[in-house]
């Protein structure tokens, strides 16, 4: 998108603080994805990790956790000032209210449902669990006002009301809108913070989120282009419990893109994954993000 182009798109959607300037914009498209760190194990009494390949924070430096209240899920750094992540790690429907979200401001943004808040009661993690960010300004949860169902459509992005600190740890992947990323049969890899427990669940509270990541190849479309399946044809690896919100990376040319964000399995099958598409709500995380 030229700069013409960029800001009639911005004079018909609003500007607004958190969203990047055309500067920005052009400055983060000359290091996003550039960073995925050196590469590097977990000591071997930690290699035996169930649903993944246990990872350092430098080797997907986009990979954060996020969390408020009782709630953890996986997500994605795509510009200092945002985090992409599935709508489900904040509600399920509009009735399933945190007690935290009562503190917030709730709006729709035509069909998004927007909230605003002020508290510094949402963290965003790395890796090795130091903060990256508690100035959580806005939330906005795509499509949310037109069908509050995240099998539908599952997709969110958090607004710092700060730039976050870039470090080794902590990097922006690149967004793209070019469908062949998500084209069928297209190999990609997951990174997320799922847990490390044989109980599936983590009923028994006993696993340990750890970043792992996964190789996975694109099976399909679904929900009419909004999302597309994952699976591993080896059945080694497969989501758990925090895995949600996590990325779907395509390398291309030295360039890691996030092209999707975890929602949920695929019916009973495991190794399938339901991924909410990043080039369907392009045009979205565009208009308020500024990232384009």
């Amino acid at each position: 998108m030229n700069r013409f182009l960029y800001l009639i798109f911005l004079f018909f959607v609003g500007i607004e603080c958190g969203i990047l300037s055309w500067e920005e914009n052009q400055q983060l498209k000359t290091y996003c994805g550039t960073k995925p760190g050196p590469l590097e194990q977990f000591s071997s009494r930690r290699r035996n990790i169930l649903g993944g390949v246990p990872i350092s924070g430098s080797q997907a430096p986009w990979a954060v956790r996020i969390r408020f209240g009782n709630r953890r899920c996986s997500a994605t750094i795509i510009s200092p000032r945002h985090i992409l992540s599935a709508s489900h790690c904040v509600i399920s429907h509009q009735g399933d209210y945190d007690p935290i979200l009562t503190q917030s401001t709730a709006f729709c943004n035509e069909n998004d449902w927007v909230f605003t808040q002020n508290n510094n009661l949402f963290y965003v993690t790395n890796q090795k669990d130091e903060l990256v960010s508690e100035k959580v300004s806005k939330i906005i949860l795509f499509n949310y006002c037109y069908r509050a169902d995240p099998v539908y459509d599952d997709m969110m992005i958090w607004e710092l009301k700060e730039d976050i600190q870039l470090n080794d740890f902590a990097q922006p992947a690149c967004i793209s809108n070019n469908p062949s990323l998500q084209a069928t049969y297209t190999n990609v890899r997951m990174t997320s913070y799922g847990h490390n427990s044989t109980n599936m669940k983590n009923t028994d509270r006993k696993g340990i989120s750890i970043l792992r990541k996964g190789d996975f190849m694109i099976e399909s479309l679904a929900n009419s282009g909004s999302a597309f399946i994952i699976v591993d044809q080896h059945q080694k690896y497969y989501v758990r419990t925090g895995d949600s919100g996590g990325s779907v990376i395509n390398d291309v040319n030295g360039r890691h893109f996030v092209i999707g964000v975890a929602s949920c399995t695929e019916g009973s099958d495991p190794f399938k994954t339901i991924i909410t598409s990043v080039y369907a709500h392009f045009n979205q995380i565009c208009q308020y993000t500024g990232v384009c």
